[in-house]
């Protein structure tokens, strides 16, 4: 168990495990709703775990499908009509889109009801379960409403990545990799040596380490007012790149995106927050070992501008980034004018 202000425990036991620990963490609630991502497949063990429980299922789209303000209004009205109330709680049951959008409606729901995160993805895990961010897009733009909200408690069950698909697994070792790059040199250097980063499905000194990080930045900031700015390295180009490629009509992960994003910005980094050549060479080897079979090809810059405008981040009409200024040390507030951006990515090119 690791101590702050979010109760977060580490667990591969049984679902009377889980509902012991979410009894203790709720105490006696009028009703208890069950958020899990459509057609998922632990739907089934998660209504057995609480037989006789006042509790009910809601079932939401998964993925940035479900991440929009339409879909959290349709939540809202699914939990009104099936009675939830402000005695009421909230499991939230699936991966880091599904935490985002069922902690946004837990925060607004009668002003606010319990929430507990049971995430099944690493990325979740590791990343957006932690640090109370909720949000859902708005007109194509990531994470454009949304408010601070930390949940009462986040368990972790490692028997849910050995399900993941590859690729759903690197969108978690992407944010992993980037609480090393902007935090802790022996963490991305521990990622880095991995021969087969599939092994970290076995290495929960790993995954707990990566959610220290997050959490000592997160908790000395909550709010992000200024040093949790550190954790958007990769993101401003990231959430440029799934905005552009969801306007195409053919998404890419999250967690691919920030990959890439973070190449890219290891690029911005040489030239506006003086990280030397060879570390940035050596980040993108590793990024590009690891990502190099998903990451999609990189659009010409001029495309992805006009999302980077609409950065949360942004002061002044300038563009602000997260940059590295060695690896291990992050620096945020980087302003750049968007012919900055063009002129360093457009010899960019991984593929």
């Amino acid at each position: 168990m690791m101590p702050g202000r979010t109760q977060v425990v580490w667990e591969a036991a049984t679902w009377d495990g889980l509902k012991s620990w979410i009894e203790k963490r709720l105490g006696p609630r009028d009703r208890i709703g069950v958020l899990v991502e459509e057609g998922a497949s632990y739907v089934l063990p998660v209504m057995e775990f609480w037989p006789g429980r006042p509790f009910i299922i809601l079932a939401h789209p998964a993925g940035e499908a479900g991440k929009n303000w339409e879909s959290l209004g349709a939540l809202l009205r699914h939990m009104l009509r099936l009675g939830l109330n402000r005695k009421s709680a909230l499991v939230v049951v699936g991966g880091g889109s599904l935490c985002d959008v069922g902690g946004l409606a837990a925060a607004l729901f009668m002003r606010g009801i319990p929430c507990i995160y049971v995430p099944t993805t690493l990325l979740a895990m590791v990343d957006a379960a932690l640090g109370g961010k909720t949000a859902v897009n708005l007109e194509g733009f990531k994470n454009m409403a949304g408010l601070f909200k930390d949940p009462l408690g986040v368990w972790c069950d490692v028997r849910f990545l050995h399900s993941l698909r590859p690729v759903h697994f690197l969108e978690g070792v992407a944010e992993m990799l980037k609480h090393g790059l902007v935090a802790d040199e022996n963490h991305f250097a521990a990622l880095a040596e991995l021969k087969d980063i599939q092994l970290l499905k076995d290495r929960p000194d790993l995954l707990q380490e990566s959610q220290k990080i997050k959490l000592a930045i997160t908790e000395q900031d909550p709010e992000e007012a200024g040093p949790r700015r550190v954790l958007n390295f990769g993101h401003t180009v990231g959430h440029a790149l799934e905005s552009h490629f969801m306007a195409k009509g053919r998404p890419e992960p999250h967690g691919v995106c920030v990959a890439l994003g973070m190449a890219a910005e290891t690029v911005l980094s040489v030239a506006y927050a003086d990280l030397a050549e060879d570390a940035a060479q050596h980040v993108q080897k590793v990024l590009f070992r690891i990502f190099g079979s998903v990451l999609p090809k990189m659009p010409n810059p001029d495309h992805l501008i006009p999302y980077m405008l609409r950065d949360k981040k942004n002061q002044s009409g300038r563009i602000h980034c997260t940059l590295l200024r060695k690896i291990g040390q992050g620096v945020w507030n980087v302003g750049l004018e968007k012919q900055n951006i063009i002129t360093a990515l457009q010899p960019f090119d991984p593929s």
